[in-house]
């Protein structure tokens, strides 16, 4: 192998890793802003548990969803 033949191959593998790089931070992201939302709606349910009581909060629930 020439040296010209290892640096393009180099380079490419660098692209590759970026590329993977990149799709790990996507990844992340959105498991981040999956975590949060989910953090949001367990939250707005306790409070509306609190606020309601048990009882409407089952009526609410059953006609929400």
């Amino acid at each position: 192998m020439t040296l010209d033949k290892v640096n393009i191959e180099r380079d490419g593998l660098k692209e590759k890793v970026k590329a993977l790089e990149a799709m790990k931070f996507f990844e992340v992201n959105k498991a981040m802003n999956l975590k949060e939302k989910v953090l949001k709606m367990k939250m707005c349910i306790t409070m509306l548990f609190r606020i309601c009581g048990d009882d409407k909060m089952k009526r609410i629930i059953v006609f929400v969803f």
